[in-house]
């Protein structure tokens, strides 16, 4: 048994993590620090992820198109609206619901129990939308 939530944390979190980390100190030029508080992650943390030593690059993600425009749109949000902790896992939580609930993500997790029929990311559309 595999939730889908066990995917999303082990392989979407971390690029998402590592993505909105590189967005906000080259393009919007956070200092480390900054960023660091906002994620709470260490200075050392927050360089790794700079560096692509952390949240590697998953071009599964990369394929469902609306993702990088997303986590370009929290990003900016991040640094031009100083999004503290709380909002900025709201926004995450809500990019992540809308991947889950996504018939591209459906089809991977059925691949990867080798299952046919689930209702497990179908059923995300009919809850309350938090984005």
């Amino acid at each position: 048994m595999k939730p889908p939530c066990e995917d999303i944390a082990k392989n979407f979190l971390p690029y998402v993590r590592g993505y909105l980390v590189r967005e906000l100190v080259k393009e919007y030029g956070m200092k480390k620090i900054e960023v660091a508080k906002k994620f709470a992650l260490t200075k050392g943390a927050v360089s790794h992820y700079v560096n692509k030593k952390r949240g590697r690059e998953d071009k599964f993600f990369e394929r469902f198109g609306f993702v990088e425009i997303e986590l370009k749109r929290i990003a900016k949000r991040i640094s031009k609206e100083n999004l503290n902790s709380g909002e900025i896992i709201y926004c995450i939580c809500g990019l992540c619901k809308k991947i889950r609930s996504s018939r591209k993500f459906c089809e991977h997790h059925k691949r990867l129990l080798e299952i046919k029929e689930c209702r497990t990311c179908g059923g995300i559309k009919n809850e309350k939308n938090i984005s």
